[in-house]
């Protein structure tokens, strides 16, 4: 008597397999539904009298939509940083984009405004647009938090000028740390 058990074994593994991938790919295809455009700082670490670069990260979605110019304000909260430039991250050299980063001093708190365009028709990719460069004070007491908070984000198509929504932004924080908290740097041979 025949078996008939010995060709569906081998298949069965197969079936389950392309269960598991078309459940995770449509799990994936939801979840990228309620994925927003984001446009975020870093948080970076500093010693009193030292530079820090904070980054200016963008975070399109759905990762092929077209953005082509940003702006916002972002308020800093603390006198215990100055905001010194501002530089072209690897997104908007690649795209050859322009950016004009202005500081204000309003009521004791800086302000500065940031207007980020692509170059020639390109779009904004996903990654750093900016480098913001801030020099700690020397007299600036460690375990301070500064608090960066971005306001006023507008992202717009390149083609169209419509504004990409529904959009979210993530505040950055510039953390003063004492000299006992740096950390050491690994190397392939020994700690520095």
């Amino acid at each position: 008597m025949k078996s008939f058990v010995g060709p569906f074994r081998s298949s069965i593994p197969m079936v389950l397999l392309a269960v598991v991938t078309a459940a995770l790919s449509f799990s994936s295809l939801a979840y990228s539904a309620d994925e927003k455009t984001s446009v975020t700082l870093g948080d970076v670490s500093g010693l009193p009298n030292t530079q820090v670069m904070v980054p200016l990260f963008l975070t399109p979605q759905p990762a092929s939509a077209r953005v082509g110019h940003i702006s916002g304000s972002i308020a800093i909260d603390n006198k215990a940083a100055m905001f010194t430039k501002a530089e072209k991250g690897i997104v908007l050299q690649g795209v050859n984009g322009t950016f004009d980063v202005k500081a204000v001093d309003d009521k004791g708190t800086t302000m500065l405004t940031f207007d980020v365009q692509s170059g020639q028709g390109e779009r904004l990719r996903e990654g750093v647009l900016l480098f913001l460069t801030f020099n700690i004070k020397e007299d600036a007491s460690a375990d301070v938090d500064i608090h960066l908070k971005l306001d006023n984000v507008k992202v717009t198509e390149v083609d169209t000028a419509k504004s990409l929504q529904p959009l979210t932004t993530k505040n950055g924080t510039i953390d003063v740390i004492k000299p006992e908290e740096v950390p050491y740097t690994s190397c392939f041979f020994f700690s520095h």
